[in-house]
């Protein structure tokens, strides 16, 4: 059986959001369920409009990620060039532990098997990593926020792997109609 993630990272501090225009959530997501299914999904080309978590569509099974002060950061890229090419993704999930369900959340998503990500770029777009292979936490460090005694702590979470293509998009008819489905694809903490 496979780790998972059953939580997401919330924060209730308005203060956190949006520090240099970054108000953008993510999403992981496991790749195998808790039977071992692997994760499917209703897709057109490169883009991905539901999850088919455990054998069923529209199962909610996205963790979210809210955007802090120091956000998240995602990337692809070519890894070989030839006849047998495929792309390394990954990036940086920045969290500030608060409480102990950002601790709990920070230790599954390090113990997790493979996670997708669904993030939203500079351009709007809702961007899928790991959809197949899924990303796997490297090791963590921990950063201090602040420069004087009470600053916070936080942890640096990189995740990693690679896939057969760049990535695919996630949408639904329409900006609202995705941002929709997103929201409904959440899972609630067990």
């Amino acid at each position: 059986m496979s780790c998972i993630i059953t939580n997401s990272k919330l924060s209730d501090c308005p203060d956190l959001k949006g520090i240099a225009g970054l108000q953008g959530n993510a999403y992981v997501f496991n790749i195998y369920s808790e039977n071992n299914v692997q994760t499917t999904y209703t897709k057109t080309g490169n883009v991905i409009s539901d999850i088919i978590y455990d054998g069923t569509a529209s199962t909610p099974c996205l963790y979210r990620i809210e955007s802090e002060k120091f956000a998240h950061n995602f990337n692809y890229a070519l890894a070989k060039g030839d006849i047998n090419k495929y792309y390394s993704q990954g990036g940086v999930i920045k969290v500030l532990q608060e409480t102990d369900a950002d601790m709990t959340f920070v230790d599954e998503l390090n113990m997790a098997t493979a996670v997708g990500i669904i993030y939203k770029d500079m351009k709007g777009r809702w961007v899928v990593l790991g959809e197949k292979n899924g990303l796997t936490a490297q090791p963590e460090e921990q950063f201090a926020a602040g420069q004087e005694e009470g600053a916070d702590v936080g942890t640096t979470i990189t995740l990693a792997g690679a896939e057969y293509v760049q990535y695919s998009l996630f949408f639904d008819t329409d900006e609202a109609t995705t941002e929709a489905k997103l929201i409904a694809l959440e899972a609630t903490a067990p």
